[in-house]
């Protein structure tokens, strides 16, 4: 047993001292010899040299070319698990043709070494359907993740990007919320440029056009509910400009292509015209800045029938830059009017939730509170105040229910205890941003105020 071992080790350092010989001598250049050395050791059965044996009988250096010896060698090799072998295997077999065995040994070899050459190949193989079931998605998010900047793997890329973003369309017709998330979220920002939807955008808009009208209201419910890319809001006017999914409404359409309008689209040769013609289509009647109307288009002049900013006059450009600080003011005092935030300066008294109303010019904000300790509070019933976010200050009154501590009472209260106080504030118009409301109130641990802030009704 023990003279078997010793062999077989003998033999296997042998084995490395031929094979290290042999690489030296290929370093050398002389090639005659090498194949000499590497011959017995690949017919043994040795991966490294069979590998080293192909490559000599495909360049035909030390022995005369053969294709046919390369690819025996490089396979042996392969099948006794040399990884390089793997790869140059699946090489050889795709300039053949010969898809399956391409996409076997491809990735074999990345499986036990995985590398973006690999991956690439492999994501190429299964976009194609080479040697694999196709599915375009997964292939092209392998290629476009691996291809790096190698200039072969860009121009793979580049010839596929139209016939994908086609088939992207074609398969999500039957699911909306599929169709903007592969568009929009997914291609458009991580896996794809930007300009590359811009290129089948009228396909697009064909296809969808092809659908019944129940299924295109789909579509324009998923694209209308949030905005979060100029595709998206380009999508959305356009579908609103063509009558797409709904009534036709060129006022929408218009507010929307504005915010685009005032944006660098060279990039979106398709956009860029699509909002243009949006833009530009003034005629009379239009609505535009929510209260004026177009009374005529002359010369590139849009004339409004009443005065904005002392004027009345105005191009094209200048109507989109006044629409687009339009729609951002009401975003954002639609933003405030969500989300009021609170705060307490008032020791062992936390403000939990705010919320608001508005009637008959009176705006009531109420404050949901929590005592932290066991506590006695005093609210002053005419302390509520109001600042508005254009510094204007109004006094208000406090109710409060839950505590029954208004003027003279010093109730004691358990801790945990919740109230809700009421702060109204009158002679007030609606559609305001505010960037305080608050009250005082006295504890016994000390003087401080609750606030409802920087929100709008």
């Amino acid at each position: 047993m023990l003279l078997a071992v010793v062999m077989s080790a003998t033999a296997a350092y042998a084995q490395g001292y031929e094979l290290s010989r042999a690489k030296i001598l290929i370093d050398a250049g002389d090639y005659k010899e090498a194949a000499i050395t590497l011959r017995p050791l690949a017919d043994n059965g040795n991966a490294e040299a069979q590998y080293l044996a192909s490559q000599l009988f495909a360049e035909g250096k030390g022995v005369m070319k053969s294709e046919e010896q390369a690819e025996r060698y490089m396979l042996l090799s392969a099948k006794n698990g040399y990884v390089p072998a793997m790869e140059e295997y699946s090489d050889m077999a795709y300039k053949k043709q010969d898809y399956p065995a391409a996409y076997k040994w491809m990735k074999a070899a990345n499986d036990q070494d995985s590398t973006t050459y690999r991956k690439f190949c492999i994501g190429l193989y299964t976009y194609r359907g080479q040697g694999v079931e196709s599915d375009k998605v997964k292939g092209w998010k392998m290629m476009y993740k691996n291809k790096e900047t190698v200039e072969w793997r860009n121009e793979a890329v580049e010839n596929c990007h139209e016939e994908f973003y086609r088939h992207i369309i074609d398969t999500s017709l039957e699911h909306p919320q599929d169709m903007r998330t592969n568009l929009e979220t997914v291609y458009a920002e991580g896996l794809g440029k930007p300009e590359w939807v811009d290129e089948v955008s009228d396909y697009f808009f064909e296809q969808l056009a092809t659908l019944p009208f129940e299924q295109q209201t789909a579509h324009f419910n998923v694209w209308k509910a949030k905005f979060g890319s100029y595709i998206s809001v380009y999508v959305y006017a356009m579908m609103n400009e063509k009558g797409i999914g709904t009534d036709r409404n060129h006022n929408e359409a218009y507010v929307y292509a504005s915010l685009l309008f005032s944006r660098d689209l060279n990039q979106f040769p398709l956009m860029k015209k699509g909002t243009e013609s949006i833009v530009y289509a003034y005629e009379a009647g239009q609505r535009v800045m929510d209260n004026y109307k177009v009374t005529s288009v002359e010369n590139g002049q849009v004339t409004l029938d009443s005065t904005c900013d002392g004027e009345n006059t105005f191009t094209p450009q200048q109507l989109a830059d006044k629409e687009v600080k339009l729609w951002l003011a009401k975003d954002r005092y639609a933003k405030k009017k969500r989300n009021i935030k609170v705060a307490s300066r008032a020791p062992q008294i936390e403000v939990l939730e705010a919320t608001t109303s508005f009637s008959e010019e009176t705006l009531e904000v109420k404050l949901q509170v929590r005592l932290k300790a066991m506590n006695k509070c005093q609210f002053d019933a005419s302390n509520a105040q109001l600042l508005t976010a254009s510094g204007r200050k109004i006094n208000g009154r406090v109710s409060v229910w839950g505590l029954n501590t208004i003027g003279s009472q010093n109730n004691i209260l358990m801790p945990g205890t919740i109230a809700y106080v009421t702060l109204r504030f009158p002679g007030l118009r609606n559609r305001q941003e505010i960037q305080e409301a608050s009250c005082f109130v006295k504890t016994n641990y000390g003087y401080g105020k609750i606030m409802a802030l920087d929100f709008a009704f």
